[in-house]
């Protein structure tokens, strides 16, 4: 396994720009002895710093910072002095342990075992699978001439927020209200707009889909609408199974997240992002965003960050028009 090595002096602040660019499975982010001050998410800037917490046993649930297929995270990290007589000091950034209901690879062999079985509703298997087991994704070396460099204060993070990055208020929801839900894995006859009724085996061109919505991408079918100047609520919802990513181009939205607070507990607070797992493990929960669209006008796509299920049909076009 190839571990990359990160050097930093003692009390130097470094900023790290992570990119989830697999497919294979979420990552739970934290480094050992050291917090992840988090200063923005899928390249947009919180307007704060997040102190997800050191790496160490939680009894709590996910308290690291999650990455998930598609997601970008910044991060300033502040290295720990050296003890005297001292020269270097190693620690690693791991990818900690998930639930099995946040794992990718706990959905899969759950998809597995369930056609094994010749059923294709896994939900109730997850659970048995297990978690997903800790990585170490670098090492981490403090080294070299101590640096006194401070982390930025709150007042200078809020003034980096770009300006149309303003909280969505309930009287801009003049567009319609948008649903979307990320369907299981299924057989399905699919005709050239999209529409794609469950069939059987025998069934001519009866193959495995991901859909959106119950259809699967076509090129052909017509698109979402949405209108220019305007802003809308939606609600996104996956199978239950697989923690979907969603991802939309063009417009970021607005959404909810547990995060720590400066107590240590867990809080909700509101973010500006492109893409947002939805979680698995059983019955799908939905979840809300806020997106408002001021400047493009024109095409794009929205779809499951899982490259294999959009490649499977799990992806639809989206117009923005006047």
């Amino acid at each position: 396994m190839f571990v990359p090595t990160i050097r930093i002096h003692p009390g130097e602040v470094q900023r790290w720009r992570f990119v989830h660019a697999g497919v294979e499975d979420n990552i739970a982010l934290a480094l050992d002895g050291h917090q992840l001050h988090e200063i923005a998410a899928d390249g947009l800037a919180l307007g704060r710093r997040v102190a997800w917490p050191a790496a160490e046993p939680s009894q709590e649930g996910v308290r690291e910072l999650l990455l998930g297929p598609g997601y970008r995270s910044d991060v300033l990290v502040k290295a720990a002095p050296l003890a005297p007589g001292e020269t270097s000091k190693e620690y690693f950034l791991r990818d900690g342990m998930l639930p099995a209901a946040l794992s990718l690879q706990a959905a899969t062999t759950a998809i597995r075992v369930a056609q094994s079985r010749a059923a294709f509703n896994a939900g109730d298997l997850i659970a048995d699978i297990g978690n997903k087991p800790q990585r170490i994704i670098a090492r981490v070396l403090v080294e070299g001439v101590a640096r006194d460099m401070a982390l930025p204060s709150g007042e200078e993070l809020r003034n980096r927020v770009p300006s149309e990055l303003v909280p969505i208020r309930e009287e801009e929801l003049t567009d319609a209200e948008q649903s979307v839900r990320f369907d299981g894995m299924s057989r399905r006859s699919c005709t050239p707009d999209g529409s794609c009724p469950i069939c059987q085996t025998e069934t001519p061109d009866c193959k495995l889909h991901f859909t959106s919505n119950d259809r699967v991408f076509m090129p052909e079918h017509a698109p979402r609408m949405l209108k220019l100047g305007q802003a809308s609520k939606w609600t996104v919802a996956g199978d239950g199974i697989f923690p979907h990513p969603f991802h939309i181009h063009v417009n970021p939205f607005e959404v909810e997240r547990e995060e720590p607070a400066q107590d240590g507990k867990m809080k909700r607070a509101k973010l500006w992002k492109d893409t947002i797992i939805l979680p698995a493990g059983g019955q799908p929960k939905p979840i809300v965003i806020r997106s408002r669209y001021m400047d493009y006008e024109g095409e794009f796509v929205m779809h499951c960050h899982i490259l294999g299920h959009e490649d499977m049909g799990m992806m639809e076009r989206v117009k923005i028009a006047r």
